[in-house]
């Protein structure tokens, strides 16, 4: 019995079970492609039938870290990823949400915002040397 064990001990207690998952979804992943390509052209839908592009996403069942996931994606977007492309790495996102947080972000607004807020560095404004409050606009 495992009690009250951290997230990083209990990962390494998982690794061989989410090894064998992992090769479990990578064939099964590939024969439902498979699968749906075959449906498709059965179906009459030749460009579907065609289309080799389709990919099968698994949930992720691996235990980890909040702390660490939103570590990784961090220096992820840091060194240039584009956020929408990282949302899929939080745990418990799912393909709706990830597709509504795109969708708002393409309306502009908030990775306008993103962009701004991370393009522009943090500048000091030296204090007044008389000691006075300004508003920025010429007034004190």
């Amino acid at each position: 019995k495992m009690i009250n064990v951290s997230a990083d001990a209990l990962a390494a207690a998982e690794a061989n079970q989410q090894r064998k998952l992992q090769a479990k979804r990578e064939s099964f992943g590939e024969s439902w492609e498979q699968c749906l390509r075959l449906a498709a052209e059965i179906d009459g839908d030749a460009e579907t039938a065609a289309d080799s592009g389709a990919e099968v996403v698994w949930r992720d069942t691996e235990a980890r870290s909040l702390a660490a996931v939103v570590d990784a994606v961090t220096k992820l977007a840091g060194s240039g990823v584009p956020v929408q492309e990282l949302l899929q790495l939080v745990p418990g996102m799912t393909q709706q949400q990830i597709r509504g947080i795109k969708t708002a972000m393409r309306g502009g607004s908030v990775a306008a915002l993103v962009d701004k807020l991370t393009a522009s560095p943090v500048r000091e404004v030296p204090a007044p040397p008389d000691g006075s409050v300004t508003d920025g606009a010429g007034g004190s």
